[in-house]
């Protein structure tokens, strides 16, 4: 039935099909029967003989029985009929024969075949009184040399093998015909041979069944729970087990393993068997087969050589080998050069082959008992290495889960779907990285980036993500800054003008038409569209619950907004695992219909913009309108303008209280006037200022280890002064060195120059950004027991709320209306620094600590 198999398969790929999609699409019922029966089918041909005839002639009818229920619920799909009339001809033999099949003695002599069935209590030597024709008498010969002696019934359910696999495959999709190649499709067949050829020719004895389990089990442990390193590199300890079968036992048993830890680590990471690529799984086991192949050769043949070497060279034959058949996957699916890092890739085999040799000559030599004790003994010491490896790198990637919850912090000041946003695009970075082979020592890099890709957003006002419909062209150039600015960021934080070009493109399109250069197809960075797919992507996701909905989108982008090189990797099963690694929940625009019309949404506040009024401007110049208190004379003008000039636009009017966005449309000679009543809104996001301000303490204070505090209003800053001592107007340039001068002359009673030096240069700090930023200000020293406070206000315009903790942070960012670098001096100057900030001004209140109290003289 194997050959048949791959008859099956090699015939689909000729039509460019995918044979592995049968696994997928087609829907099986009572499939659970159908296993089950052939399974046990398969087990009882593989352990021989496992009983007597008479339980032969009761089981083996009794699955063939369960087959042909299960084929005949199943008789709508194509080549099942076959199989069904093929498996009813068996049956029928069987239960004519006693449960046993007749076996020409003629054909087994044509097929070269040793006519012995002593071991094999299924088959006998047919006999006159058979029903010959149906028995085994059809000899049937292979270019694989192995030859068999077949029945009717056995063509039969060979032709609807072939015909169900070449039926019910899919054609090819043309983003995945790249990757099944002549290099990949020969790994995918030799791991389809190695799979059946483990199977076929592993022996389990009494002996070797426990520690061939036991092994079996550790590589399977290992390889879901590899070894991380900083850098990116996981190495998988399963290896090593797999390797200690090859050298004990033989191939078979490698190859056994392998399957099943591969099997279970493929089950782990796509959730379902139904989600696993099989066609990559076949590749790999085809992979890890010719590698083993060449390590088995190398251990044979250097029998005689110090055990130490031989395994070295064994081990090293293996991991070389498979190294040279990755390098040929990445040139023919993703056209990466052969050679490029071969020689860094080469070396780094060192780790890993140091410590197999190391754990193998330590686990091989031996008796059975010993190996046992060794395999268990080494196990221990592997689950403890692991374990604080974990621990280790745990720490090492706490500066990246730092950055994610500050990011999250920024994005609370955004709308609501944002927050979160840049965590969800750092996990499903990390999963695409892993898709399409990025490497591994230069993604953390990148999956921080993409974790604060959107950080320039910080820097703009906050009504714009909070604004309901279109935003005006200034907005929408202000919004297309952020890139920019998170640029700028970044280059103060990370020193790294790569990491900020990653950010600064990432809303470039494949087209052309994106921001904020319009670069296009390859003159974008490769780490900017990968981060763009993903940003994509947990945007749709955001969205869409449903997977297959998600993924037409993806695709409908590919050649316009994305790179179709990436896209080609998004699979409904990728998209699946990340939906479910990142945990996304469903947007309220996919709640039922019944429920959102039933919704008050008049309570909800900030959801609500209040009143809409639709106004029409007639061709007569009137305004016809239900309400009756709108601003008349200036939507007239207005609505004249907007028929002159054939735009659409909008504007904001306030009126009897009441604040209306109100949009014009031409229409003909009239002009459509929609007006949405935003003074709900302005109400809420006042009240929401006050709630980020009140959130924006504790941030503060918690960053700068309790240094600055954020004062709520200017009364309460008032209360903490001490007495008047002096103070001056703040105004002109020549004010900073008379204002340093004010302070000075009250230093006289502290000795340490550097304290002096210290005060004085905020002092000079403050005064520059008032005659900087703000129209004036003033300057005024207080005494409070050891403490002295200088007091320094401006009358401008405040500092924006989202501007204060960048200043604390990126030194050498201003605002442009407040504060500036001279931030960062004040605040590391003083023991503590209060800050009010408000719409007509900013005051700052710097308390340095003495050691005894001064006599000052106050002024009068």
């Amino acid at each position: 039935m194997i050959f048949f198999v791959i008859i099956g398969i090699i015939l689909a790929i000729v039509q460019r099909k995918n044979p592995l999609s049968v696994v997928s699409d087609v829907q099986f019922k009572v499939p659970y029967l159908l296993i089950g029966c052939l399974l046990f089918q398969i087990l009882n041909s593989l352990i021989q003989p496992i009983g007597t005839v008479p339980f032969q002639s009761y089981v083996l009818p009794f699955t063939f029985a369960g087959i042909l229920l299960g084929l005949l619920l199943n008789f709508h799909i194509k080549g099942v009929k076959w199989i069904f009339l093929g498996t009813s001809l068996n049956f029928s033999s069987l239960l004519v024969h006693g449960g046993v099949m007749p076996v020409s003695a003629t054909a087994m002599r044509i097929a070269k075949l040793e006519l012995n069935f002593q071991f094999d209590p299924r088959h006998r030597v047919m006999t006159g009184s058979d029903i010959q024709w149906l028995g085994d008498w059809i000899p049937f010969f292979t270019p694989f040399g192995t030859n068999y002696v077949l029945s009717v019934g056995d063509i039969l359910i060979g032709l609807g093998i072939v015909i169900f696999i070449l039926m019910n495959s899919k054609k090819i999709k043309s983003d995945t015909i790249h990757e099944m190649n002549w290099f990949t499709v020969t790994l995918f067949f030799t791991g389809i041979f190695a799979s059946f050829y483990s199977l076929l020719n592993f022996e389990l004895t009494e002996g070797k069944a426990v520690t061939l389990i036991l092994v079996i089990i550790l590589a399977t442990l290992f390889d879901l729970f590899p070894v991380k390193l900083p850098s990116g590199d996981q190495y998988a300890l399963g290896t090593m087990g797999s390797l200690f079968l090859l050298i004990q036992y033989g191939l078979p048993e490698c190859i056994l393993s392998f399957t099943l830890s591969l099997f279970v680590a493929s089950l782990k990471k796509y959730r379902s068997v139904k989600g696993i690529n099989w066609f990559r799984y076949l590749v790999t086991i085809g992979m890890y087969y010719c590698s083993a192949l060449v390590g088995f050769v190398v251990f044979t043949f250097l029998d005689n050589l110090n055990e130490i070497i031989r395994v070295f060279l064994t081990v090293f034959a293996f991991l070389f080998t498979n190294q040279i058949l990755l390098s040929g996957i990445g040139k023919t699916v993703m056209d990466i050069p052969f050679f490029r890092e071969f020689g860094k890739k080469t070396v780094e085999l060192l780790i890993p082959l140091i410590a197999y040799v190391m754990i193998l000559l330590h686990v091989v030599p031996g008796d059975s008992s010993e190996q046992k004790y060794n395999l268990m003994y080494t196990s221990f010491f592997l689950v403890i290495i692991v374990f604080f490896a974990g621990r280790y790198t745990s720490q090492i990637f706490l500066k990246r889960e730092m950055t994610t919850e500050f990011i999250r912090l920024l994005e609370n000041r955004q709308a609501l779907p944002s927050v979160g946003h840049g965590k969800r695009v750092g996990l499903i970075c990390n999963t695409l990285l892993e898709e399409i082979g990025y490497p591994k020592n230069k993604r953390h890099n990148l999956i921080d980036i993409a974790i604060m890709h959107d950080i320039g957003k910080t820097t703009l006002p906050q009504y714009i993500f909070q604004k309901k419909g279109a935003l005006t062209i200034s907005e929408e150039k202000e919004y297309q800054s952020h890139c920019e600015k998170g640029e700028e960021i970044v280059k103060s934080i990370i020193k790294n003008e790569e990491y900020a070009k990653w950010i600064l493109y990432h809303h470039e399109r494949w087209d052309g038409q994106g921001f904020p250069m319009g670069l296009k197809k390859g003159e974008i960075p490769y780490e900017s569209r990968i981060i763009a797919l993903c940003n994509q992507l947990d945007h749709l996701l955001s969205r869409h619950s449903n997977d297959n909905t998600v993924f037409a989108l993806v695709k409908g982008m590919s050649g316009t907004i994305l790179d179709p090189s990436l896209v080609k990797y998004i699979t409904p099963e990728l998209i699946e695992s990340i939906r479910q690694e990142a945990g996304y929940e469903i947007n309220p625009e996919e709640y039922p219909k019944e429920e959102l019309l039933h919704t008050k949404w008049e309570t909800i506040e900030g959801l609500f913009t209040g009143q809409t009024m639709l106004i029409r401007y007639s061709q007569d110049g009137k305004l016809l309108a239900a309400e009756e208190s709108i601003p008349a004379d200036q939507l007239s003008i207005l609505a004249e303008k907007a028929r002159n000039s054939r735009l659409s636009f909008y504007e904001t009017i306030t009126y009897l209280d009441k604040t209306i966005d109100y949009y014009f449309y031409p229409d003909n000679q009239e002009v459509l006037i929609i007006g949405y009543n935003l003074t709900p809104f302005l109400s809420y996001r006042r009240n929401l200022s006050k709630k980020i301000y009140e959130s924006y303490q504790d941030v503060i204070g918690k960053l700068s280890d309790g240094r600055i505090e954020l004062v709520q209003s200017q009364t309460k800053l008032r209360e903490s002064l001490g007495t008047l001592v002096d103070s001056m107007k703040i105004s002109v340039v020549d004010d900073v060195g008379r204002g340093r001068d004010l302070i000075n002359k009250y230093l006289n009673g502290i000795s340490d120059a550097k304290i002096k030096l210290k005060i004085l240069l905020a002092v000079s700090e403050g005064i520059t950004n008032i005659i900087k930023h703000a129209v004036d200000g003033r300057l005024s020293l207080y005494a409070n027991g050891k403490t002295y406070q200088i007091l320094i206000e401006d009358h401008g315009s405040g500092i924006p709320l989202h501007e204060i903790p960048k200043t604390i942070l990126v030194s050498g960012y201003s605002s442009k209306k407040s504060l500036g670098k001279g931030f960062s001096v004040i605040s590391k100057a003083a023991n503590r620094l209060r800050v009010y900030t408000g719409e007509n001004g900013t005051s700052l209140l710097l308390e340095f600590d003495m050691e005894e109290d001064f006599q000052w003289s106050v002024a009068t």
